[in-house]
């Protein structure tokens, strides 16, 4: 299988948007599987840190202007060691890759007060 990066490597995320990075998926077509890497959660305040993490699919032509959800991970940490979530392409079958325009993305709901983010993303195929 062949990794691509959805998120321009390693980023570190403090606050709630989207993480940098798109993969354009409109040329892709077979199986799949999307993984997401969380590297670390940290937290200066005095409860466990939380974040919320979604990947996102479109297939507009202004981007993501019709975002749907592909993975949803609910993170509490602190998470000192690398913890990896997948979802394979018969597991999401409403996602539009291979659709002209589509394009997937990694977007923090939420992460608690004074929290330190660090995610990936891919797409292997």
């Amino acid at each position: 299988m062949t990794a691509t990066d959805i998120t321009t490597g390693i980023q570190t995320v403090t606050s709630s948007g989207a993480v940098p990075g798109v993969l354009a998926t409109a040329y892709l077509s077979g199986p799949f599987c999307i993984k997401l890497q969380v590297v670390g959660l940290a937290t200066t305040y005095v409860l466990p840190p939380l974040a919320r993490i979604v990947i996102q699919d479109t297939a507009s032509a202004s981007q993501f202007s019709d975002a749907q959800p592909v993975m949803v991970a609910d993170v509490s940490g602190p998470v000192n060691v690398d913890v990896t979530y997948s979802v394979r392409d018969d597991q999401v079958p409403a996602t539009r890759i291979g659709a002209t325009n589509s394009a997937l993305r990694v977007y923090v709901y939420f992460v608690s007060v004074d929290t330190t983010l660090q995610v990936h993303a891919w797409l292997e195929q």
